[in-house]
């Protein structure tokens, strides 16, 4: 499935902030567990700037699943993934295919963890 230009500015951003991650992560020693609060304050809160809020990514990769999905089975006018914030209210999804057919879709990609 060929990717718009916005959905490839979506992902490239994601891995600017992965590699952002995982430079932290190799340049840091990480407080033992006896660490004063202060020193796990100070790395978590530096994490957390570089992390921003998750969910958004995990979302837009979800929406571009259903679009892999429906892009097999419909011939979308256009269909560019990235169009919407998310976060931002409606839809996931609310496209029209060449025959002017609606579809639409709300996409959700919350994950129960098997915790044994």
């Amino acid at each position: 499935m060929p990717l718009t230009e916005g959905e490839r500015h979506q992902l490239a951003g994601m891995a600017d902030r992965l590699e952002a991650m995982r430079g932290f992560f190799a340049s840091r020693h990480l407080p033992s567990a006896d660490a004063k609060p202060a020193e796990w304050h100070a790395l978590l809160v530096e994490l957390k700037r570089l992390q921003g809020n998750f969910n958004n990514p995990v979302s837009f990769v979800g929406v571009l699943l259903a679009k892999e999905f429906l892009v097999q089975r419909h011939r979308f006018q256009d269909f560019d993934a990235s169009r919407k914030a998310q976060g931002a209210s409606g839809l996931d999804i609310d496209e029209t295919t060449i025959e002017g057919e609606r579809v639409v879709g709300e996409v959700k990609t919350t994950c129960l963890f098997n915790t044994v």
